[in-house]
């Protein structure tokens, strides 16, 4: 066996050097096919029976392997197989060193790579699914380059996070983190979230889209054909204290409230005869307005020239006999920190000294009246203060104390109209039980001392309706400039519900740049319903819901309704000309609220002139009238509130002597 080995290879040696001479190349096998010609060296084992035989390249130890000296580029392919795992001080060399085919590249030794750490084609065979990648647990960033080693990767998978950056500068922050742009392609296909971009030749429809549906009409345009203006300057326009003097009321009033006298500033009707009776004829009344009430209102500090009550009718006087001036009113303000008057309590005899603003009522710097008799009519009743007026300071609560008795006679003060549910006792009111025998005077216990102990008095959570003449806030722009980003949209806006051909309405409704047009309606946040007219007409107040849409509102009745309008030259609750032009065009909404009061309020005084018209006609044209009709008709004229006493007492005169005039003829 031995000898047909060595023939074989002497044979095979032989074969070699004899076609090395003739082809320049060699060819190893037992066949005796020449070598493929692309091959320098072609060694083929396929016609060798029995076990076959493989190729051992060069073997040597770590140490060897460096010590193989002069490489240099010409060696380049010089292929070795380490046998053992080699030590080296730099650990960055570690990959390099562990046993394994080596071949020198020109410059340096490079190992290759075992079967457990390259990849495949088909992804890393070495786990139980094959994937392209690190392996688990390695926590190392995916790179992606298509240059060099040191240079920028083209896309990085974070490890920590997952998340993918392409050409990141930085570890990416989103599942998708882009340094640099994004192209949108114009896709086909109608799926929820897809983004595209419709390159149609026509330039006004070249915008990028999002799909929201999953639909064909899904498609929404996401540029905005308007221009953000950002952080722009603006001066909004306030309420500001400008030294310009005006009108405040605190309070609403429409005549609409009747209420005990015991509240009202005339509240001198205790007595029931003409001339006797229990004479109580004096009162002394006091009334706190906090400040921050004042300030909301508009009121600014500076000085009170005068002020006003709202008599909801007329002074009666001695009943039967035409009313005279005789209320004497002495009047004086005092800035004060009296927050309310102490519990509620009413018609009780308490000491006077508790919680009771003894400053402003004895020593007083304002007085209004002095004496003076006055007739209260129904409408406002102004007091006029002396001199500049009453300097309040904008900081400290308002005290107003009103005295006032009867020069000779007791008659039936009206009452006023009433501020209620304030939260606190405003009103602290006390009256002389016992009278000097003689007429009680406008003098020393009204206007010059303290009330005493003993006296009739009582706290209320009510305070009258009160009009102050003084400084108030105006519109004006604020002192510094606030900063906000707007929109500007150089075309018109159009809100259409079409579905089916939309553009149609549009297109024929369309009025321009800077218009707005709606198909089904515009609706404004300022728009309040307006219940609270009749509410307050009628029951004399108002539901908790409609609280906020009450405030400001003023009935005015049909007595007052000329002079208001000469005065004003606009209709109660719309703004007037001066505050037009000062504030700007109300909203929307605010003007709708505005004329849907003005009409509820015209709805009431056209029911209280054709209830007083319709007694008058059957009167003066001596319709004959049922006695129900004429009962009916007696409660209308005692209820009005347009006619004044002296008429109502004619018309239920002759509306009696029908009544008897009926009976009679029965």
């Amino acid at each position: 066996m031995r000898k047909s080995l060595r023939f074989l290879l002497l044979s095979a040696l032989f074969t070699c050097a004899f076609q090395s001479a003739d082809a320049q190349n060699t060819a190893i096998n037992v066949t005796g096919a020449a070598p493929n010609t692309k091959a320098i060296l072609d060694v083929d084992v396929a016609g060798i029976t029995g076990a076959k035989r493989g190729m051992l390249v060069p073997r040597m130890s770590f140490a060897q392997r460096l010590n193989i000296a002069g490489l240099t580029p010409t060696e380049t392919g010089l292929w070795v197989y380490q046998t053992d795992d080699g030590v080296d001080p730099d650990p960055t060399l570690a990959a390099e060193l562990s046993h394994g085919f080596f071949y020198w590249d020109g410059a340096a030794w490079e190992r290759w790579s075992s079967a457990l750490q390259g990849w495949r084609l088909n992804g890393n065979a070495a786990v139980a699914t094959n994937f392209l990648g690190t392996l688990a647990g390695s926590n190392d960033d995916l790179h992606i380059r298509t240059t060099s080693t040191g240079a920028q990767p083209q896309m990085l998978i974070s490890a920590a996070t997952g998340f993918v950056g392409v050409n990141p500068i930085a570890a990416p922050v989103e599942r998708l983190d882009i340094n640099g742009g994004l192209k949108v392609g114009n896709t086909l296909l109608n799926t929820v979230g897809a983004l595209k971009f419709d390159n149609a030749a026509v330039s006004p429809n070249r915008w990028h889209f999002g799909n929201i549906n999953g639909a064909a009409n899904g498609w929404k345009r996401m540029e905005n054909a308007e221009t953000r203006i950002a952080n722009a300057p603006y001066r909004p326009i306030t309420q500001q204290c400008q030294g310009v003097s005006g009108i405040v009321v605190k309070g609403t009033y429409d005549g609409s409230q009747i209420v005990g006298n015991e509240n009202t500033p005339f509240a001198t009707n205790t007595g029931t005869s003409v001339n006797g009776g229990n004479n109580r004829r004096g009162f002394r009344v006091q009334y706190i307005y906090p400040a921050a009430e004042l300030i909301a209102a508009g009121l600014c500090a500076g000085p009170i020239t005068k002020f006003s009550f709202y008599a909801l009718s007329n002074d009666q006087g001695i009943v039967g006999a035409t009313p005279g001036a005789d209320i004497l009113v002495d009047v004086r303000m005092g800035n004060s920190a009296l927050a309310n008057f102490g519990a509620s309590v009413v018609s009780q005899t308490i000491p006077l000294s508790v919680n009771w603003d003894a400053v402003t009522e004895a020593s007083g710097n304002i007085n209004a009246g002095s004496g003076t008799a006055i007739l209260v009519q129904n409408g406002w009743v102004d007091f006029t203060l002396t001199g500049a007026g009453f300097n309040w300071n904008g900081a400290s609560n308002l005290i107003i104390d009103v005295s006032w008795a009867r020069s000779a006679t007791i008659g039936l003060s009206p009452p006023v109209q009433l501020e209620e549910g304030l939260g606190y006792t405003a009103t602290k009111w006390v009256q002389v039980i016992t009278p000097p025998a003689t007429n009680i005077s406008h003098g020393n216990t009204y206007q010059d001392n303290p009330l005493t102990a003993g006296a009739n008095t009582g706290n209320t959570f009510t305070r009258p309706v009160t009009r102050f003449y003084g400084l108030i806030k105006t519109s004006g722009f604020a002192a510094a400039d606030l900063f906000s980003s707007y929109l500007n949209y150089a075309g018109g806006l159009i809100i259409d519900s079409a579905t089916v051909s939309p553009g149609v309405w549009a297109d024929a409704n369309y009025r321009g740049p800077g218009s707005i047009r709606a198909r089904v309606a515009v609706y404004d946040g300022n728009t309040f319903l307006s219940d609270h007219v009749f509410d307050r007409y009628f029951d004399g107040e108002v539901r908790p819901e409609d609280h906020q849409a009450s405030q400001g509102y003023a009935y005015i009745g049909v007595n007052q309704l000329k002079d208001y309008l000469q005065k004003n030259r606009h209709l109660p609750n719309m703004p007037s000309r001066e505050e037009w032009e000062a504030q700007g065009a109300p909203s929307l909404g605010t003007l709708q609220t505005g004329l849907w009061e003005s009409v509820e309020s015209q709805a009431l005084q056209i029911t209280e002139l054709e209830t007083d018209l319709r007694a008058m006609e059957s009167l003066a044209f001596g319709r004959r009238a049922t006695v129900e009709e004429l009962n009916a008709m007696f409660t209308d004229v005692k209820e009005s509130r347009r006619l004044t006493e002296a008429q109502k007492l004619h018309l239920v005169e002759a509306i009696q002597q029908r009544l008897t005039a009926l009976n009679n003829s029965k």
